[in-house]
């Protein structure tokens, strides 16, 4: 069973979860439990997101991720030095890391993305690039994978990701499957994932209407 974690702060908002879906759709398909999504946040506990909805998470400390997502809203966790550290660890500890919006800020912040590629949405590139002149920011792909490190420029790419993440796992006839029973295109209109490293690219992929780039990428 892989442990997929959501990381969420204090204001957090829904569209940070939409993934979750796409992997209990997963475990569905592939008829086992092969995902258990898990919420988390600095001390466990409830916290309201910022339309009223109260979440239960678990502890950060408490728990092994083989994958974490960082919502958006968890940019201003890593303000304080005791939730950066147990943060920073976390990610360190997990096999992926996927990041959107201020996720990404977030990573950046600790120090994860130096001498990495990123993609950011068009409006933050120029303060990221101001923030952290040691990471390579794109605005050019909707999804980018560097190694252990996936990213995307909004959140609503979130679930992208998680489609990228199961073709990556379970292969791409899963994926499909996947995105057919939630009417989800397999990476939208004109989308992409971008290897940050071409030249290890192995996995090419043709679909009906586009081309979508994957690689075999180790940490």
């Amino acid at each position: 069973m892989q442990l997929i974690g959501f990381f969420v702060d204090a204001g957090w908002d829904v569209s940070g979860l939409q993934a979750l879906s796409i992997f209990e759709t997963a475990n569905a398909v592939l008829a086992e439990r092969r995902y258990a999504c898990r919420l988390l946040s600095h001390e466990g506990g409830t916290l309201k997101a910022t339309n009223g909805v109260e979440l239960l998470t678990r502890p950060l400390a408490q728990c092994y991720m083989d994958t974490l997502f960082l919502t958006h809203a968890c940019a201003s966790a890593c303000l304080w030095s005791n939730v950066a550290d147990d943060l920073f660890e976390a990610c360190w500890a997990a096999r992926r890391v996927a990041a959107s919006s201020e996720g990404t800020f977030a990573l950046a912040e600790l120090g994860l993305l130096d001498d990495r590629r990123v993609v950011t949405h068009h409006s933050d590139t120029a303060e990221f690039r101001r923030r952290f002149p040691s990471v390579d920011s794109s605005t050019r792909t909707d999804v980018l994978v560097d190694k252990s490190i996936w990213t995307s420029a909004i959140e609503t790419h979130g679930v992208d990701m998680a489609m990228r993440l199961i073709q990556r796992d379970a292969g791409i006839e899963v994926a499909r499957e996947v995105a057919g029973r939630t009417l989800i295109a397999h990476c939208g209109p004109g989308g992409h994932v971008e290897n940050a490293r071409p030249h290890d690219r192995s996995l090419e992929i043709e679909f009906e209407t586009e081309r979508v780039m994957m690689a075999t990428l180790r940490r």
